[in-house]
Parts: structure tokens; sequence; C-alpha cells
């Protein structure tokens, strides 16, 4: 899939430093349908196929799925996401709540 222009340009210009309350960072989201908590495995599955990858989940797997299995005319899917852990061995849900607020917080 690839990132429709104008909302590209969007993201891009919030992205900026100073553009809203939150830091952005925008690129490639690798997804499937586990979950990983090995940060060795994330290294050689995911950021050795793309090196800028700035994200790992599962629950965007099934949205990108369904647009892409759509009929005509297909939807655009757009996954906004905030890192609550890093994919490694300390891997836990402490910081989910506040992820998922501001996750919807900025496309609010």
């Amino acid at each position: 899939m690839h990132l429709d222009p104008k909302l590209k340009e969007v993201i891009d210009h919030l992205c900026e430093p100073g553009a809203c309350e939150f830091r952005l960072q925008s690129g490639p989201l690798a997804c499937g349908t586990s979950v990983m908590a090995n940060e060795f495995v994330v290294n050689i599955t995911v950021r050795s196929l793309n090196p800028t990858t700035v994200g790992l989940d599962m629950e965007s797997y099934s949205v990108f799925l369904a647009a892409s299995k759509a009929l005509e005319p297909r939807p655009k899917a757009l996954v906004v996401k905030s890192i609550c852990d890093y994919a490694n061995a300390e891997k836990d849900d402490q910081y989910q709540m506040f992820a998922a607020f501001t996750a919807s917080r900025f496309v609010e």
C-alpha cells in the first residue's frame, strides 16, 4: 500500500517540531499476526527487510488486509499508533492505556 500524497503532506507538516503537542514520527509500520517480544527476532525479521521501519504491531494487519481485499472503490487505510513498548523482553501493558489515549487524541 502507498500513502496518499495529500495525506503524507499533512503528516509531514504535523511531524515538524512544535507543530503539535506530540512528538510524531512517520514511516513504514511492520505488521503481522503475532506478538513480538524478542529484540533479536525483530531485528532479523523486520529491520533486515526495511531498516527504516518505525513501528511494529498486530492490529493494523487486519485493517490493511481488509482494505486491500475490499471491492472497488477500495478504502484508504490509515493507522495511527502510539508506542507503549520496545518489543523486547521487558514488554508489558503498563503504558497501553496511555498510548491508546495519545493516539486517539492525535486523531481528534
